[in-house]
Parts: structure tokens; C-alpha cells; sequence
């Protein structure tokens, strides 16, 4: 029988909750999004697993978004530029990883360990998601980065960190040549990424799901 989950939320974050969670994961949206996206997703992850789990969906602040004519809407980072590489505003993200390691600080304070919790992001909310994991100094249950970049060079703090990074092969938001060059990169930083393609735009399959929760049922099983 899957758990039942009980939902509260603030002004910028829902939270999503099973009773007597040993885990969590935090899940980051897209440009333009809303942290209602992947709810269903965890959701899903959950009752496939029957985790205790907690789920945390930050909203991004809403700001102008040069890249886009300035127009507002939910970013965790000015994009001032693509060739395809991204141009971002690294202050931007460097202040978003902030406030997402922030959040698992206080999952450790709720007495969440460390090796328990995910980091996962989709597109832009991926390259939080790399810069919140990378930099984190204690070892984490596991990365889970969607059809997204790395936004900057980092040196990892741990390069044991579990990584799925997954890209859709029609994507033309994000080309598949970002997604594989940052895989790229990972392996040149010492990490073992496991890396996976569908064909699909830019989105996210049930195939890629499955292959999500495949991925969170063997980093729990090692905790």
C-alpha cells in the first residue's frame, strides 16, 4: 500500500510528507515554471517505492530574464546569453544553491540525514541542482539532473556523489549537446555519471520516471 501524504506549503515552498520520513528529496523547476510540476512525480516515486519520504518544492522568484526581452517570469537565475552555451548570471545561481542547501541544513536539523536526500532539477532548475550538489560538503543521497547544463566549472566536494543526468534527444530548448558535454565534464571531474537519453523534447517520459526511481531505490539501499 503506498504511504499516505500529507501536504503543507509556505509563500515560496510546498511540502510533501509521508509519516516517520528517513529521506527527502528537493526538486527544482524549470525556467518560466511553477514548483507544482514535479509533485506529481514524486508522488509517483513514492508510491512505486513506499518511501517515508519528504518532498520540498522551492518556487523560483519571479524576475526579469534578459535572454528573454526582459520579461518576468520564475527564474533561479538571469540568462544573458546562449551560443548554445548558456551565459548565466553566476551570482544568481551561486545565491540559489544558497538558499537550496539551506533547506537540506534543515532537513538535517528535522534529523534527515545527509545520505538520505536527493537534490533534482529540470533544466534550469538542474543547474541549481548541479551547483547545490557539487559544492555541499557533506556526501548526499544522490543528484538527478534533467535535461539541463552545469552552469559553471566547480571542483566537487565529493566526487563519490551518485549522479542520473538524463536529456531528451528532440530537445531544442536545451540541445542534447549541452546535456552531453556536462557529462562530459562530470567524468573529467572524477564523478561517474549515469547518463540516459530518450526521445522526447523538452520534457520528462515515464521511461525517464522509471529510470529515476531505479535509481533512488539502489542510493536508498546503500544508506
Amino acid at each position: 500500500m503506498a504511504p499516505e501524504i500529507q501536504r503543507s506549503h509556505t509563500q515560496d515552498c510546498i511540502r510533501l510528507q509521508t509519516p516517520a520520513a528517513d529521506s527527502a528529496m528537493i526538486w527544482l523547476h524549470g525556467l518560466g515554471a511553477t514548483n507544482e510540476d514535479f509533485v506529481p512525480v514524486f508522488k509517483r516515486i513514492v508510491s512505486a517505492l513506499s518511501l517515508n519520504c519528504i518532498g520540498l518544492f522551492p518556487q523560483a522568484p519571479t524576475r526579469p530574464v534578459t535572454f528573454s526581452a526582459g520579461m518576468p517570469m520564475p527564474c533561479w537565475y538571469d540568462i544573458l546569453g546562449a551560443s548554445p552555451k548558456r551565459i548565466i548570471n553566476e551570482e544568481d545561481l551561486h545565491a540559489s544553491a544558497q538558499r537550496i542547501q539551506s533547506m537540506i541544513n534543515d532537513l538535517q536539523n528535522e534529523g534527515i540525514a545527509a545520505d538520505r536526500i536527493f537534490i533534482a532539477g529540470f533544466s534550469q532548475g538542474g543547474a541549481v541542482a548541479y551547483e547545490t550538489a557539487l559544492t555541499f560538503d557533506k556526501p548526499l543521497a544522490g543528484l538527478i539532473c534533467l535535461s539541463t547544463y552545469l552552469g559553471r566549472p566547480v571542483s566537487p566536494a565529493d566526487t563519490s556523489l551518485p549522479v542520473f543526468c538524463a536529456h531528451g534527444t528532440r530537445d531544442d530548448v536545451v540541445p542534447l549537446t549541452l546535456g552531453k558535454n556536462t557529462r562530459d565534464e562530470l567524468n573529467a571531474m572524477g564523478l561517474t555519471a549515469q547518463w540516459q537519453t530518450y526521445p522526447i523534447q523538452h520534457e520528462v517520459s515515464l521511461p525517464e520516471i522509471a529510470d529515476i526511481t531505479d535509481f533512488v531505490s539502489h542510493q536508498l539501499a546503500k544508506s
